[in-house]
């Protein structure tokens, strides 16, 4: 279980990605059009 806090940074970091990633697919999808 001492490989918790690390996985949660992990999870957050992916979070933040992933929040990004998304933004920029909207954008692109309304460049698109």
């Amino acid at each position: 279980m001492g490989d918790a806090p690390r996985h949660r940074s992990a999870q957050r970091h992916t979070l933040k990605i992933g929040r990004r990633a998304s933004r920029n697919a909207c954008q692109r999808r309304a460049l698109a059009r």
